[in-house]
């Protein structure tokens, strides 16, 4: 390596530029055959470009990943000292976002390195199988009753009964809402006093069928033959219930920052909170899992599960998923998300709710339900006078999913 290699190398190890130029003209090392760079060397070069020493440990994990330094150890060509710049500046990047705060951070102190070290490495299956209950168990809120925990249900139903005290549908589904909520505010409490978190469940929940799928989604994944066994304890906001939104906002930020990752549910509709809790986690050196569902008719049957006929001779097409009772208004559609070749594509299935006739199609409307689609046919999953699907572009995050 010349002497403006070596400096542009370090200069990536510390992440910024070098103060000084004191190496000479036609300097070069590990040139030849025998040639090393021992730990004095490495921080000699570092002083002549005006930049801060490193610790043996830090040499060490340069050098192989390792922080137990011996003496007599070195680089033995620029290759490997090249890959060690690299594989520090991703350790960097990982847990501060930020190489020079990471080299002034690390290269200075032998025990945070081994200790962020230790906290990245895998954890022996024993120690999760071996862990205790915790002090207060969680109810489990079944997927059907998931949406009562909801915000919006609470709303509704208030207003109807206000309208309509003597609604004996909304009474009633109050009642059961209240019972709900008793259990969602218990298990609110067992998450803030449990001693540790695994999984954050990052999702959006407006309509019944949102709370639902989620529940769903949870329990097979936590309930999976390769980690049931692993006692992992994971938040999961279909099973919580904070009074307000302020609360709520407070206590997932605990949440987020307490669990070990993050499991982001693409979903019909993303959210700027949801989205927010995604790049919290990353920016706290924590691992994201995407979860995108595959589209398949297995995933057609979950998605109407729990679905409303609007009359005993309907089709799957004719069915609707009420926030409560068959009185309720239906959604506005289900939106699916589907990988076709390189493109991801989202997929909106509207469920029209009257004529054989079009009339109702505006293609220069600005409103999602008054726009154009393009009518086709779903084998016996639907009838194409009622079936429309919505089809866009899936920008950013999701279009280089492979396919």
């Amino acid at each position: 390596m010349n002497r403006d290699e070596i400096k542009a190398l370090l200069e990536k190890l510390a992440g910024q530029k070098a103060p000084l130029d004191g190496a000479p003209a036609g300097f070069s090392i590990l040139g030849g055959p025998g040639a090393e760079l021992g730990y004095s060397q490495l921080n000699e070069l570092l002083l002549l470009f005006g930049l801060d020493r490193i610790t043996h440990g830090f040499f060490r994990y340069l050098l192989d990943g390792e922080t137990e330094y011996e003496p007599g150890l070195a680089f033995d060509s620029a290759d490997r000292l090249t890959a060690g710049v690299d594989r520090f500046r991703e350790l960097a990047v990982l847990l501060y976002g930020n190489i020079k705060f990471g080299f002034k951070s690390l290269s200075q102190d032998n025990n945070l390195l081994q200790s962020v070290l230790t906290g990245l490495g895998p954890i022996p299956e024993a120690d999760f199988k071996s862990r205790h209950r915790p002090i207060l168990p969680r109810h489990e809120i079944e997927a059907a009753d998931a949406y009562l925990t909801g915000y919006l249900i609470e709303r509704e139903l208030r207003e109807r009964l206000v309208n309509s005290p003597g609604d004996q549908e909304a009474l009633a589904v109050e009642a059961r809402r209240e019972e709900v909520v008793a259990q969602a505010k218990a298990n609110q409490e067992a998450y803030l006093v449990s001693d540790h978190l695994d999984v954050y469940v990052a999702t959006s929940m407006r309509e019944k069928h949102e709370f639902s799928a989620i529940k769903r989604i949870t329990s097979e994944i936590f309930n999976h033959q390769a980690i049931r066994e692993l006692k992992l304890r994971w938040f999961d906001p279909t099973q919580a219930y904070c009074h307000d939104r302020v609360d709520k906002g407070l206590s997932e930020a605990l949440m987020l920052r307490r669990a070990s990752c993050t499991i982001y549910l693409a979903q019909e509709s993303d959210t700027l909170g949801k989205d927010s809790e995604l790049a919290s986690t990353l920016a706290q050196g924590k691992p994201v899992v995407a979860y995108i569902p595959d589209v398949t008719d297995e995933y057609f049957d979950r998605i109407w599960q729990g679905c409303e006929p609007r009359s005993p001779m309907s089709q799957r097409s004719d069915y609707c998923c009420p926030s409560y009772g068959s009185t309720t208004p239906p959604l506005r559609g289900a939106t699916l998300l589907s990988d076709r070749g390189a493109l991801t594509l989202k997929v909106r299935l509207w469920m029209m709710s009257g004529t054989e006739s079009s009339a109702a199609c505006d293609p220069t409307s600005t409103s999602e339900r008054g726009r154009c689609g393009t009518p086709i046919h779903l084998g016996s999953r639907s009838t194409s006078k009622r079936a429309w699907l919505m089809v866009s572009w899936w920008s950013d995050r999701l279009s280089t999913v492979p396919s």
